[in-house]
């Protein structure tokens, strides 16, 4: 048994050491011991496949905020836009003429 523990690499380490502090090695069979280490096995995969899957999360958040940072400010604010039309400030439609007049004669373009 001694030698099989020997001969593992050094992925194993915990393993053996957990194995040989916590067990009598005169003990231990090889079906035991091919247990722990597969359960080992199994445990490092699956901690692996959380990790893929937050990193994978993460790229998909971090693409939706810089997609949403480059297209900030863009799209509707343009020149000679009136944002009265997204302040819903109840004017009516005299003042919305009038103000739409003024930004195709390039008044107003202080607003």
């Amino acid at each position: 048994m001694e030698k099989i523990l020997r001969s593992l690499t050094d992925d194993f380490e915990n393993v053996v050491y957990a194995i040989e502090e916590s067990r009598n090695l005169e003990e231990v069979t090889i079906d035991d011991l091919r247990a722990s280490l597969e359960a080992n096995e199994q445990r490092k995969e699956k901690k692996q496949e959380v990790l893929e899957e937050a990193l994978q999360k993460m790229t998909i958040r971090k693409d939706k905020v810089m997609y949403a940072q480059h297209n900030q400010g863009r799209g509707r604010r343009g020149r000679g836009y009136d944002c009265s039309r997204d302040q819903g400030s109840g004017n009516n439609n005299e003042e919305r003429e009038q103000m739409n007049q003024q930004n195709r004669h390039g008044k107003g373009s202080s607003r």
